[in-house]
């Protein structure tokens, strides 16, 4: 969980919400931070695991840029 999120003077407090369905442009950028942190992580941690040419397969759920949080199918059925 992002720091800022959870921190209540903090711009990017998410009144101790656990998603960013609604969220203003500070929580959408400190989960964006946490995400793009975490990932690295969890990516630095597959290079230890994957054997040297060995293949790994990644698959996300996206969404076009400038598709609002308010628009993705998760969050109107969340909200």
């Amino acid at each position: 969980m992002a720091k800022e999120v959870v921190d209540r003077s903090s711009p990017a407090w998410n009144k101790e919400r656990i998603t960013c369905s609604r969220a203003s442009d500070e929580v959408i950028e400190a989960f964006s931070a946490q995400w793009a942190d975490d990932m690295g992580r969890f990516l630095q941690a597959r290079v230890e695991e994957i054997v040297e040419v060995g293949l790994m397969t990644i698959i996300f759920a996206v969404r076009p840029n400038g598709t609002l949080n308010s628009q993705v199918t998760p969050n109107i059925l969340h909200d």
